[in-house]
Formats: structure tokens, sequence, C-alpha cells
């Protein structure tokens, strides 16, 4: 079990607990030098997980927020290997009602990827 299992093993075991989540993106920040694919695997993983303790009620306000801000770094962090992101990244704290890429992204993505 390397460094990252054992970040994602405690934010599984603990989700409330922002400090790891921000290590596992200061674990992630430095694994883009050294792995591209490995990283973007698990900003993937992360970005998971965040949505995932977001939507959780428990979870108090300020760590929501603080959750919300490393899902838009791990974004920021992808996107020179990934258009997706950058689109994400552009429109992350835009209203809904003001966005392009996002509500249409499910249909864009194809056009995207290519």
């Amino acid at each position: 079990m390397d460094t990252f299992d054992k970040i994602i093993y405690c934010i599984k075991k603990n989700p409330n607990g922002v400090n790891y989540y921000d290590d596992a993106y200061l674990y992630i920040k430095g694994q883009f030098n050294r792995d591209v694919l490995t990283a973007m695997r698990q900003s993937k993983e992360l970005k998971k997980l965040c949505v995932k303790a977001e939507k959780n009620i428990t979870v108090l306000s300020n760590a929501k927020k603080d959750i919300r801000q490393i899902v838009f770094k791990l974004l920021v962090l992808e996107t020179p290997y990934s258009l997706d992101s950058y689109f994400q990244a552009l429109e992350f704290n835009r209203p809904i009602n003001e966005q392009f890429y996002r509500p249409r992204r499910k249909k864009l993505l194809d056009v995207v990827r290519d």
C-alpha cells in the first residue's frame, strides 16, 4: 500500500477530516512531476471522494468550502493535460445560469476528448 492509498483509506474512514483531502491534493501535485498518468488517475479518484463528501450533510459548511476548493485546485492541476478540466475550471465559480460548458458537458465531452 503506497502513500496515496493510505491517505485515501484515512479519507474513507473519516470523511470529515479536511486535512486528509489537502494531504492527498499535495501528494497528487508532487506526483504530476513524476508520473502524469498516475497523477490523473489519483486526481479523478480524489475528486469523486470530494464530491461525495461535499454532498454529505454531516460535513460542516466551512469544510465543504475547503473541499470544494480542493476540487478546483485539482482541476487547475489537470488543465495542461485535459481540455475537459480546463473548461470546468473556467466556469467553476460561476452561477449555473451563466455557464456554457457544464450544462452541455455530456454532449460536448466526445468532441473535447477528440
